[in-house]
């Protein structure tokens, strides 16, 4: 047993034909099927086909992903062997995600389970990771697969594929299509309008014309100076041995100016700057003294790195508590 992914010549095109050389009996489910796996594939299980072997194939349809030229090429494989199966999902029930590949030799079954769908890109460069394991005939992950292919069977959930299905199939997938590129376009857009250097120009002229939100703006401006100011007196707090009965007093009367709306304070810190909950730091003190004194040196850092270490700090200090979201 080992891992497969798609790196090198160790990838799962290579894998999934190991699991069939030599097969006589083979299963596939996977996802979603499109030409260039189809193509993979084919040569594949032709050559296994022209030596005698069994083929079963279940193929998903959810999202119309799977391509119907990729169905009509295998679909032309299964006319000229009649030992080729494939069934494809009505779309009825469950998604229909597996992507397993099986192949049973006398005494032997050899399977590739993970995440590869039949795509160019999922058997050669996606980053993708599979199991490739073989095992004996009698142990039990063989008898499992037997079982779960044996329910693919009779779960109703299936149409044996031919060319009405493939037709009908195409139809809706043509439907699909066309509504697909149609979101697709929309989408795109909308992103374009939405980042329209020109609409956000005419937004900053509103804004610069809006008399209210200039002063708004300039008061923030001042706030934001004064509340440095009042942050660094809280975490000068911090150079003492100990935290007095006066010193509480200076830092309670400071914090509350930067989170209190109530008089006379002067609530430096705008609602939309900080979490909720501030105040509940009024009750730790030393442990918040401790903060603005971190924070002090972590304003020094790059923007990532000293956010993170006030996030690592504050679950130190507060928590379980989790009483300053800062």
């Amino acid at each position: 047993m080992r891992l497969i992914q798609n790196k090198a010549s160790d990838d799962h095109r290579t894998a999934v034909a190991h699991v069939l050389e030599g097969a006589e009996q083979i299963s596939i489910a996977v996802a979603f099927l499109k030409e260039g796996g189809a193509r993979i594939i084919g040569l594949l299980l032709e050559a296994r086909l022209k030596q005698g072997a069994k083929i079963e194939a279940f193929l998903g349809t959810d999202f119309y992903i799977t391509e119907p030229r990729a169905l009509a090429h295998l679909l032309a494989i299964k006319k000229r062997f009649g030992a080729f199966e494939m069934f494809l999902a009505n779309g009825k029930t469950a998604t229909f995600h597996p992507k397993s590949y099986v192949g049973r030799s006398e005494g032997q079954v050899r399977c590739l389970i993970g995440s590869a769908n039949l795509t160019t890109g999922a058997l050669t460069t996606n980053d993708e990771i599979s199991i490739l394991a073989t095992v004996n005939s009698d142990e039990q992950l063989s008898s499992d697969l037997k079982v779960t292919f044996a329910d693919f069977r009779e779960s109703g959930s299936f149409q044996e594929l031919d060319d009405l299905v493939l037709g009908q199939y195409a139809s809706r997938h043509k439907d699909a299509e066309r509504l697909r590129r149609k979101l697709e376009k929309e989408l795109e857009d909308n992103f374009a309008a939405q980042f329209d250097l020109r609409r956000l120009n005419g937004f900053l002229r509103q804004y610069r014309a809006d008399k209210t939100e200039r002063s708004a703006l300039a008061k923030r401006r001042t706030d934001r100076d004064k509340a440095l100011k009042v942050q660094q007196l809280i975490a000068d707090l911090g150079n003492a041995p100990r935290i007095s009965k006066e010193m509480r007093s200076v830092f309670a009367e400071n914090l509350s100016n930067l989170i209190s709306s109530r008089e006379p304070y002067q609530h430096l810190w705008h609602s939309g700057d900080i979490h909720r909950r501030g105040s509940a730091a009024l009750d730790h003190p030393k442990k918040t003294i401790t903060l603005f004194a971190a924070g002090r040196k972590a304003a020094k850092l790059a923007p990532e790195r000293g956010y993170e270490q006030m996030r690592q700090l504050e679950r130190v200090l507060f928590n379980p508590v989790h009483i300053l979201r800062l």
